[in-house]
């Protein structure tokens, strides 16, 4: 088989250079803009602009890689992995805790499939016997390697943003407990008591807390706040969650939802002790509300009463509720605030106290035996 000269300079390119920047382009924009709604993290031990600053210079590398690697071959299948590569890399960065598993399961079947691949195209006999038309054959299957390398690749990262962030695009939070969120009416007396839940709460210690991953850190948080929830006396459930806040937001309550959001870097990297504290105090919330509604069914007769000298600011703020944004002090001087950090704050005293005297009561069962 005799090969031209024009088969080797073969440009395979469906786009000139200015068409596939701009495809990049205008892909970045709007990838840019889903990401950091839904799936964005601050990298550890970073804030959150040398994060976004190591995000751009991800997305101008793999621009600049594909611009030369792939200069033969620009079209759409390359401009989206370009565009898809430094999102997909950040994203194994910033889950690699949360999502080990899935990242790991899509990591290997990605390599995997590149290397069969690779090791196939390689394999193929070459019929050239000169040692220039060889080396040309070599360098077309690089080549073609690399394109198809990329684009097994792109899927494997799509895969991976898409395994992660559809929860979120559909307001279901990025990871969810598998402990049942209950209240009060569906269950019966003390089955949500600490008691009950001992083996979850013994969890809370800080050596144990430190092993749990972080699927198991939410489903101890769930616990905790069915709990919570069984001591409030509260009807409804409310539901825990994992999910990217706002930077320095540690936790979010919707009354309307009955959901509880925490956030990832929190649960990840904060001593459980603050963890506790923050789910304690997002729980009173729900609580708070409930008063809330009460004082507003009930006749204006009552609602002077000392019973509900608190509850009635609750029932303004509630209507009223000022976001931190808008004023941190004022947000932090609501009652709503107020009662529930010193809830939260009493709370985890509670809970660690419980610990220590169950461990003690063990201790000293032991000693018996």
């Amino acid at each position: 088989m005799q090969l031209r000269k024009d088969d080797f300079m073969k440009d395979h390119s469906t786009m000139t250079t200015f068409e596939f920047l701009c495809s990049i382009a205008w892909k970045c924009v709007i990838g840019f803009i889903w990401y950091k709604n839904l799936l964005f993290r601050v990298l550890p031990h970073r804030d959150v602009y040398d994060s976004l600053r190591i995000l751009l210079i991800m997305m101008l590398v793999s621009v600049a890689c594909f611009i030369v690697v792939m200069n033969r071959r620009k079209n759409g299948w390359t401009a989206t992995a370009c565009f898809v590569l430094p999102f997909g890399l950040y994203t194994i960065l910033t889950y690699s805790t949360a999502s080990a598993l899935f990242i790991r399961v899509v990591g290997v079947v990605s390599i995997l499939l590149s290397l069969v691949y690779s090791i196939l195209l390689f394999k193929r006999k070459i019929k050239q016997k000169d040692k220039i038309a060889r080396r040309k054959v070599l360098q077309i299957r690089l080549s073609r390697c690399m394109y198809s390398v990329s684009c097994i690749m792109a899927v494997a990262m799509l895969t991976l943003i898409v395994g992660i962030g559809w929860k979120g695009y559909f307001g279901m939070g990025l990871i969810t407990s598998s402990v049942e969120a209950k209240g009060v009416h569906q269950d019966i007396k003390d089955e949500d008591t600490m008691e009950a839940n001992m083996d979850a709460v013994l969890k809370l210690q800080p050596t144990v807390w430190d092993d749990l991953n972080t699927h198991e850190r939410i489903d101890v948080l769930q616990t905790v706040c069915n709990i919570e929830t069984h001591y409030l006396g509260l009807n409804d459930p409310v539901t825990v969650q994992g999910d990217n806040l706002s930077p320095y937001t540690l936790g979010a309550y919707s009354d309307a939802q009955k959901l509880i959001r925490i956030n990832l870097d929190h649960i990840e990297n904060d001593p459980v002790e603050d963890v506790l504290s923050t789910i304690l105090h997002e729980i009173h919330h729900s609580y708070e509300y409930r008063l809330a509604d009460v004082f507003d069914n009930i006749s204006t007769e009552y609602r002077n009463l000392r019973l509900f000298k608190d509850v009635t600011y609750y029932s303004q703020e509630a209507d009223n509720y000022i976001n931190p944004r808008e004023d941190y002090y004022k947000y932090m001087s609501q009652h709503l605030e107020i009662d529930s950090e010193t809830y939260a704050e009493l709370g985890v005293k509670e809970y660690y106290t419980r610990i220590e005297e169950w461990m003690e009561e063990k201790k000293t069962e032991n000693v018996k035996i």
